[in-house]
Protein backbone atom coordinates (compact mmCIF):
# COMPACT_ATOMS: atom_id res chain seq x y z
CA UNK A 1 0.00 0.00 0.00
CA UNK A 2 1.39 3.23 -0.94
CA UNK A 3 1.69 5.72 1.36
CA UNK A 4 3.22 8.69 -0.34
CA UNK A 5 0.10 10.67 -1.23
CA UNK A 6 -1.01 10.76 2.20
CA UNK A 7 2.13 12.14 3.03
CA UNK A 8 2.15 14.83 0.75
CA UNK A 9 -1.06 16.34 1.38
CA UNK A 10 0.06 16.33 5.41
CA UNK A 11 2.94 18.49 4.64
CA UNK A 12 1.16 21.10 1.85
CA UNK A 13 -1.56 21.22 4.64
CA UNK A 14 1.46 22.11 7.41
CA UNK A 15 2.90 24.40 4.99
CA UNK A 16 -0.12 26.33 4.54
CA UNK A 17 -0.75 26.59 7.82
CA UNK A 18 3.26 28.41 8.42
CA UNK A 19 2.38 30.68 5.87
CA UNK A 20 -1.30 31.80 6.77
CA UNK A 21 0.14 32.48 10.46
CA UNK A 22 3.18 34.19 8.93
CA UNK A 23 0.58 36.38 7.19
CA UNK A 24 -1.42 37.43 9.94
CA UNK A 25 1.91 38.11 11.93
CA UNK A 26 3.12 40.61 9.19
CA UNK A 27 1.05 43.43 10.09
CA UNK A 28 2.08 43.40 13.38
CA UNK A 29 5.41 43.08 12.82
CA UNK A 30 5.82 46.10 10.32
CA UNK A 31 3.78 47.91 13.06
CA UNK A 32 6.39 47.31 15.57
CA UNK A 33 8.95 48.39 13.17
CA UNK A 34 7.12 51.22 12.00
CA UNK A 35 7.33 52.41 16.18
CA UNK A 36 10.74 51.46 16.60
CA UNK A 37 11.83 53.87 14.03
CA UNK A 38 9.94 56.34 15.14
CA UNK A 39 11.02 56.28 19.07
CA UNK A 40 14.69 55.25 18.49
CA UNK A 41 17.42 57.71 16.80
CA UNK A 42 18.92 57.32 12.80
CA UNK A 43 22.38 56.37 14.79
CA UNK A 44 21.37 52.32 14.89
CA UNK A 45 20.52 49.76 17.05
CA UNK A 46 23.83 49.63 18.54
CA UNK A 47 23.76 52.87 19.60
CA UNK A 48 20.18 53.44 20.50
CA UNK A 49 20.28 50.55 23.08
CA UNK A 50 23.94 51.46 24.34
CA UNK A 51 22.09 55.26 24.67
CA UNK A 52 19.40 53.77 26.39
CA UNK A 53 21.71 52.08 28.73
CA UNK A 54 23.82 54.64 29.42
CA UNK A 55 21.42 57.49 29.75
CA UNK A 56 19.98 57.54 32.63
CA UNK A 57 23.21 57.76 34.50
CA UNK A 58 24.78 60.45 32.36
CA UNK A 59 21.93 62.61 33.11
CA UNK A 60 22.69 66.25 34.80
CA UNK A 61 22.95 66.46 38.80
CA UNK A 62 19.47 67.72 40.12
CA UNK A 63 19.05 71.23 41.88
CA UNK A 64 19.67 71.07 45.58
CA UNK A 65 16.42 70.95 47.14
CA UNK A 66 14.63 74.05 48.48
CA UNK A 67 15.18 75.18 52.23
CA UNK A 68 13.26 73.06 54.68
CA UNK A 69 14.10 71.87 58.59
CA UNK A 70 16.31 69.38 57.03
CA UNK A 71 18.88 71.54 54.78
CA UNK A 72 18.15 74.99 56.09
CA UNK A 73 21.13 75.12 58.59
CA UNK A 74 23.37 73.80 56.25
CA UNK A 75 22.22 76.45 53.60
CA UNK A 76 22.09 79.38 55.99
CA UNK A 77 25.73 78.13 56.79
CA UNK A 78 26.50 78.36 52.98
CA UNK A 79 24.96 81.57 52.64
CA UNK A 80 26.62 83.22 55.24
CA UNK A 81 30.29 81.27 53.96
CA UNK A 82 29.47 83.08 49.99
CA UNK A 83 28.36 86.29 51.44
CA UNK A 84 31.80 86.92 53.87
CA UNK A 85 33.91 85.71 51.30
CA UNK A 86 32.26 88.25 48.91
CA UNK A 87 32.90 90.92 51.31
CA UNK A 88 36.10 90.45 52.33
CA UNK A 89 36.81 90.28 48.53
CA UNK A 90 36.25 93.86 48.48
CA UNK A 91 38.05 94.80 51.68
CA UNK A 92 41.57 96.05 51.38
CA UNK A 93 43.85 95.41 54.33
CA UNK A 94 47.23 97.70 54.56
CA UNK A 95 50.36 97.20 56.26
CA UNK A 96 53.10 99.61 56.73
CA UNK A 97 56.81 98.89 55.04
CA UNK A 98 59.81 100.48 56.23
CA UNK A 99 62.58 101.12 54.16
CA UNK A 100 65.52 100.72 56.23
CA UNK A 101 68.49 99.96 53.81
CA UNK A 102 69.55 100.31 49.53
CA UNK A 103 67.79 96.13 49.80
CA UNK A 104 64.56 97.33 50.93
CA UNK A 105 62.42 97.92 47.89
CA UNK A 106 64.43 94.78 46.28
CA UNK A 107 63.10 92.50 48.69
CA UNK A 108 60.15 93.92 48.65
CA UNK A 109 59.53 93.18 44.89
CA UNK A 110 60.22 89.79 45.04
CA UNK A 111 57.61 89.27 48.09
CA UNK A 112 54.82 91.31 46.48
CA UNK A 113 55.83 91.60 42.81
CA UNK A 114 56.20 93.88 40.27
CA UNK A 115 51.94 94.81 40.31
CA UNK A 116 52.36 94.71 44.09
CA UNK A 117 55.24 97.02 44.39
CA UNK A 118 53.21 99.77 41.78
CA UNK A 119 49.98 99.52 44.03
CA UNK A 120 52.54 100.52 46.95
CA UNK A 121 53.94 103.18 45.33
CA UNK A 122 50.76 104.55 44.32
CA UNK A 123 48.80 104.31 47.54
CA UNK A 124 52.01 105.78 49.07
CA UNK A 125 51.54 108.88 46.71
CA UNK A 126 55.31 108.48 45.53
CA UNK A 127 57.67 107.37 42.68
CA UNK A 128 60.17 104.84 42.66
CA UNK A 129 62.59 107.41 41.81
CA UNK A 130 62.41 109.20 45.12
CA UNK A 131 61.87 106.26 47.44
CA UNK A 132 64.97 106.48 50.06
CA UNK A 133 65.86 105.34 53.42
CA UNK A 134 63.57 105.77 56.27
CA UNK A 135 60.55 105.97 54.25
CA UNK A 136 57.52 104.57 54.85
CA UNK A 137 55.41 102.71 52.32
CA UNK A 138 52.18 101.74 52.56
CA UNK A 139 51.41 98.12 51.25
CA UNK A 140 47.92 96.92 50.08
CA UNK A 141 46.69 93.24 49.99
CA UNK A 142 45.27 94.00 46.61
CA UNK A 143 46.33 95.22 43.46
CA UNK A 144 43.11 96.11 41.59
CA UNK A 145 42.78 99.85 40.99
CA UNK A 146 39.19 100.17 41.97
CA UNK A 147 39.53 98.82 45.06
CA UNK A 148 42.52 100.85 45.79
CA UNK A 149 41.10 103.87 44.33
CA UNK A 150 39.60 106.91 46.56
CA UNK A 151 37.09 107.88 44.27
CA UNK A 152 33.99 105.82 43.83
CA UNK A 153 33.06 104.00 40.72
CA UNK A 154 29.90 105.67 39.68
CA UNK A 155 29.70 109.43 40.48
CA UNK A 156 25.45 110.12 39.45
CA UNK A 157 25.64 114.15 39.60
CA UNK A 158 28.64 113.47 36.27
CA UNK A 159 26.39 111.39 34.11
CA UNK A 160 25.64 114.31 31.61
CA UNK A 161 29.30 115.34 31.79
CA UNK A 162 31.36 113.53 28.72
CA UNK A 163 34.61 113.83 30.54
CA UNK A 164 35.35 115.02 34.22
CA UNK A 165 38.78 115.12 35.81
CA UNK A 166 38.59 115.77 39.66
CA UNK A 167 41.69 116.65 41.37
CA UNK A 168 41.71 115.90 45.36
CA UNK A 169 43.82 118.13 47.74
CA UNK A 170 43.12 116.57 50.62
CA UNK A 171 44.06 113.01 49.30
CA UNK A 172 46.38 114.12 46.52
CA UNK A 173 44.60 112.03 43.66
CA UNK A 174 43.21 112.46 40.67
CA UNK A 175 39.76 110.48 39.35
CA UNK A 176 38.32 110.61 35.21
CA UNK A 177 34.84 110.08 34.86
CA UNK A 178 33.90 109.56 31.54
CA UNK A 179 29.76 110.06 31.73
CA UNK A 180 29.58 109.50 35.73
CA UNK A 181 31.73 106.18 35.72
CA UNK A 182 35.29 105.91 36.99
CA UNK A 183 37.82 105.67 34.03
CA UNK A 184 41.05 105.94 35.92
CA UNK A 185 42.38 107.91 38.88
CA UNK A 186 46.34 108.32 40.11
CA UNK A 187 48.56 110.23 42.47
CA UNK A 188 49.61 113.41 42.43
CA UNK A 189 51.36 116.37 43.92
CA UNK A 190 50.08 119.64 44.00
CA UNK A 191 51.35 122.67 44.95
CA UNK A 192 53.64 123.37 48.24
CA UNK A 193 52.62 125.54 51.19
CA UNK A 194 53.56 128.71 49.34
CA UNK A 195 52.91 127.86 45.86
CA UNK A 196 49.76 125.90 46.52
CA UNK A 197 47.20 124.72 43.87
CA UNK A 198 44.24 127.26 43.82
CA UNK A 199 40.87 125.02 44.29
CA UNK A 200 38.47 126.02 41.22
CA UNK A 201 37.14 124.96 37.95
CA UNK A 202 39.17 124.99 34.80
CA UNK A 203 39.05 124.21 31.43
CA UNK A 204 42.26 122.73 29.13
CA UNK A 205 43.04 125.20 26.81
CA UNK A 206 46.25 123.45 25.08
CA UNK A 207 48.35 120.53 25.55
CA UNK A 208 52.01 119.54 24.14
CA UNK A 209 53.95 116.53 24.57
CA UNK A 210 57.34 118.49 25.68
CA UNK A 211 57.65 122.03 26.74
CA UNK A 212 59.97 124.90 28.90
CA UNK A 213 58.84 125.60 32.59
CA UNK A 214 57.81 129.41 32.25
CA UNK A 215 59.21 129.65 35.72
CA UNK A 216 62.62 127.96 35.01
CA UNK A 217 64.05 127.10 32.01
CA UNK A 218 65.69 124.09 33.03
CA UNK A 219 62.52 122.36 34.02
CA UNK A 220 61.52 120.14 30.79
CA UNK A 221 58.09 119.29 31.40
CA UNK A 222 56.41 116.26 29.56
CA UNK A 223 52.90 115.89 28.50
CA UNK A 224 51.76 118.99 29.86
CA UNK A 225 48.41 119.57 29.76
CA UNK A 226 47.75 123.68 30.34
CA UNK A 227 44.59 124.88 32.84
CA UNK A 228 45.48 128.32 33.22
CA UNK A 229 48.30 130.25 31.54
CA UNK A 230 48.54 133.21 33.25
CA UNK A 231 48.89 131.62 36.38
CA UNK A 232 51.02 128.71 35.15
CA UNK A 233 48.97 125.78 36.19
CA UNK A 234 49.57 122.85 34.50
CA UNK A 235 49.29 118.67 34.81
CA UNK A 236 52.04 117.03 33.84
CA UNK A 237 54.89 114.40 34.24
CA UNK A 238 57.04 115.11 36.73
CA UNK A 239 58.62 113.41 39.91
CA UNK A 240 56.47 112.22 42.81
CA UNK A 241 57.87 112.94 46.17
CA UNK A 242 54.33 111.60 48.48
CA UNK A 243 53.74 114.97 49.04
CA UNK A 244 52.68 118.31 47.53
CA UNK A 245 55.88 119.49 46.67
CA UNK A 246 55.21 121.78 43.16
CA UNK A 247 54.76 125.09 41.90
CA UNK A 248 51.08 125.22 42.14
CA UNK A 249 50.97 122.72 39.38
CA UNK A 250 49.62 118.87 39.19
CA UNK A 251 52.12 116.62 38.66
CA UNK A 252 51.30 113.11 37.43
CA UNK A 253 53.89 109.70 37.16
CA UNK A 254 55.16 109.23 33.48
CA UNK A 255 52.04 106.37 33.01
CA UNK A 256 49.72 108.51 34.14
CA UNK A 257 50.46 111.56 32.40
CA UNK A 258 50.87 110.10 29.09
CA UNK A 259 47.05 108.22 29.21
CA UNK A 260 45.91 112.40 30.45
CA UNK A 261 47.48 113.79 27.34
CA UNK A 262 45.37 111.62 25.30
CA UNK A 263 42.16 111.47 27.36
CA UNK A 264 41.53 114.80 27.74
CA UNK A 265 40.36 117.26 24.91
CA UNK A 266 41.29 120.47 24.12
CA UNK A 267 39.92 124.06 23.61
CA UNK A 268 38.62 125.14 19.98
CA UNK A 269 39.19 128.43 18.92
CA UNK A 270 37.91 130.51 16.01
CA UNK A 271 40.32 132.07 13.41
CA UNK A 272 40.50 135.13 15.06
CA UNK A 273 42.58 133.87 18.00
CA UNK A 274 40.44 134.99 20.40
CA UNK A 275 36.63 133.37 20.46
CA UNK A 276 36.80 130.21 22.33
CA UNK A 277 34.18 128.03 20.29
CA UNK A 278 34.51 124.98 22.35
CA UNK A 279 35.84 124.35 26.32
CA UNK A 280 38.39 121.86 26.80
CA UNK A 281 37.78 118.87 29.12
CA UNK A 282 36.39 120.22 32.66
CA UNK A 283 38.72 120.21 35.73
CA UNK A 284 37.89 120.36 39.27
CA UNK A 285 39.98 120.70 42.00
CA UNK A 286 38.70 120.75 45.28
CA UNK A 287 39.28 120.45 49.25
CA UNK A 288 42.40 121.50 50.94
CA UNK A 289 45.30 119.77 52.35
CA UNK A 290 46.58 119.54 55.71
CA UNK A 291 50.00 121.05 55.12
CA UNK A 292 50.76 120.84 58.97
CA UNK A 293 49.30 117.05 59.33
CA UNK A 294 49.57 113.52 58.82
CA UNK A 295 49.74 112.70 55.54
CA UNK A 296 46.51 110.60 55.05
CA UNK A 297 47.34 107.64 53.26
CA UNK A 298 49.60 107.14 56.25
CA UNK A 299 46.17 106.01 58.10
CA UNK A 300 45.56 103.64 55.83
CA UNK A 301 46.93 100.84 58.53
CA UNK A 302 44.93 101.93 61.29
CA UNK A 303 41.70 103.12 59.14
CA UNK A 304 41.33 101.56 55.79
CA UNK A 305 38.85 104.09 54.67
CA UNK A 306 40.86 107.16 55.59
CA UNK A 307 41.51 108.29 51.96
CA UNK A 308 37.90 107.40 50.54
CA UNK A 309 36.07 110.51 48.92
CA UNK A 310 32.92 110.07 50.30
CA UNK A 311 29.58 110.33 47.35
CA UNK A 312 27.45 112.73 48.35
CA UNK A 313 30.64 115.17 48.90
CA UNK A 314 31.69 114.89 45.00
CA UNK A 315 28.35 115.26 44.09
CA UNK A 316 27.89 118.87 45.59
CA UNK A 317 30.91 119.76 44.33
CA UNK A 318 29.76 118.72 40.85
CA UNK A 319 26.68 120.15 41.33
CA UNK A 320 28.03 123.47 43.06
CA UNK A 321 30.19 123.92 39.73
CA UNK A 322 27.94 122.55 37.19
CA UNK A 323 24.52 123.13 38.25
CA UNK A 324 24.52 125.87 40.78
CA UNK A 325 27.72 128.32 39.93
CA UNK A 326 30.76 128.64 42.44
CA UNK A 327 29.98 127.33 46.18
CA UNK A 328 29.91 129.58 49.03
CA UNK A 329 33.01 129.64 50.88
CA UNK A 330 33.53 126.60 53.53
CA UNK A 331 32.68 128.34 56.79
CA UNK A 332 29.48 129.78 54.87
CA UNK A 333 28.01 126.50 53.95
CA UNK A 334 28.52 125.46 57.48
CA UNK A 335 26.80 128.60 58.99
CA UNK A 336 22.77 127.87 59.48
CA UNK A 337 20.68 130.58 57.30
CA UNK A 338 19.83 133.49 59.22
CA UNK A 339 16.03 133.29 59.74
CA UNK A 340 13.74 135.36 58.04
CA UNK A 341 12.68 139.42 60.06
CA UNK A 342 9.45 139.13 61.55
CA UNK A 343 6.81 141.50 59.96
CA UNK A 344 5.92 144.85 61.82
CA UNK A 345 3.22 145.00 64.13
CA UNK A 346 1.02 147.78 62.18
CA UNK A 347 0.84 145.57 58.97
CA UNK A 348 -1.23 143.22 58.81
CA UNK A 349 -1.60 139.85 56.59
CA UNK A 350 -4.90 141.51 54.05
CA UNK A 351 -7.50 138.71 54.24
CA UNK A 352 -9.32 138.77 50.87
CA UNK A 353 -13.05 137.42 51.51
CA UNK A 354 -14.53 134.40 48.95
CA UNK A 355 -17.05 136.42 46.39
CA UNK A 356 -20.73 135.58 47.47
CA UNK A 357 -22.08 132.94 45.09
CA UNK A 358 -25.43 134.30 43.19
CA UNK A 359 -28.09 131.49 43.33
Amino acid sequence: MDLQPEHATDCATAEYRVRKHALKLLPRVLVLAILASAVLPMGGWVGSVDRLAHAPWERPVLPPPPDSIVFMADSLMARAARAAAAESALIVHYRPYVIRNTHAIWKLRLAIGENGLASALRVSRIDLQHVSRGDTLIVPDKTDSLLLSPYPADLPAARSIPKLLLVSLRVQAFGAYDHGTLTRWGPTSTGRRDKPTPAGIYYVNWKAKERRSTIDDDWILKWAVNLDSEEGIALHEYGLPGRPASHSCVRLTEEDATWMYGWVREWRIARNRKTITRKGTPVVVFGEYSYSGRRPWLALVQEPGATQLAPQELDETVADYFYAGPPAPYWLRLAPPPPLPAPPESVRTPVIADRAHTP
